[in-house]
């Protein structure tokens, strides 16, 4: 099922500041994407590349966009979050949370990625603040990326994590029990043990996106379609097809 825990969880998971993205960006992948780099647009022309992309790609035959493609596009801009981050914590030196953001992209390959926040998936005081979620919108409906060579859209929640201290590292056993009681066929206590995990917006890296494989590979085998498309949708690059495959067992189609 490939759950195991990488070595490097606990140095990914030290960091003050944590966006947990759909997989993690080479330098290279990065620098070929610089959303700051470039002049930027002004607030009409944006609005009306993200028109025209809407209408080009939804009046087009749908094509599912690919996580893994999309991955070193979605990097840069997800960074300029920091921001809104950086001005709640002048309200609230403490404030922290899981925020993750759903969004539906669309490309078209002329004309370059749009983001449209469709609503958030959130624990913890950070997610309760208005200013920081109309910033997050803000931010991110503001920028129109790089295309990539598809014409198509994808809705996704994109997993992000804010925390100003770092991990406690002496709570890390949530990951050991959820993929031993995973492993052993428990998957009710798999789920509720990932899901107590999955709240901690200390927990970042590939702890996080381990617990979210396990939830959503247990979520199939216990046939609830439900969480089983919550974690597809959510689970990074390197996990999806771990996902479908055990929900393509289950008889449970997540492309429909």
């Amino acid at each position: 099922m490939g759950t195991g825990i990488s070595k490097d969880h606990a140095n990914a998971s030290r960091r003050g500041f944590a966006v947990i993205a759909l997989g993690v960006a080479s330098s290279a992948s990065l620098a070929a994407a610089p959303i700051e780099a470039s002049p930027a647009p002004t607030a009409t022309r944006v609005a009306v590349l993200r028109r025209d992309i809407a209408q080009r790609v939804d009046h087009a035959p749908k094509h599912r966009l690919s996580k893994a493609e999309l991955r070193p596009r979605m990097k840069p801009v997800m960074r300029l979050l920091e921001r809104c981050y950086v001005n709640a914590l002048r309200a609230d030196p403490r404030i922290s949370g899981v925020v993750n953001t759903e969004l539906t992209i669309r490309s078209d390959p002329s004309l370059g990625i749009s983001l449209t926040v469709t609503g958030f998936d959130t624990y913890g005081r950070l997610g309760e603040s208005k200013p920081f979620l109309s910033c997050v919108t803000t931010t991110l409906e503001s920028n129109v990326l790089p295309p990539v060579p598809t014409l198509g859209a994808i809705e996704i929640l994109y997993p992000l994590t804010f925390h100003p201290g770092g991990a406690d590292p002496s709570d890390t056993s949530i990951a050991d029990v959820t993929i031993v009681a995973a492993s052993q066929g428990r998957c009710t206590e798999a789920v509720d043990a990932a899901e107590r995990g999955l709240k901690r917006a200390w927990l970042a890296g590939p702890l996080r996106h381990s617990l979210i494989e396990v939830a959503g590979t247990c979520a199939c085998r216990l046939k609830d379609e439900r969480r089983a498309r919550h974690y597809f949708s959510l689970a990074s690059p390197e996990f999806e097809d771990n996902i479908a495959r055990a929900c393509t067992a289950a008889s449970i189609n997540l492309f429909e």
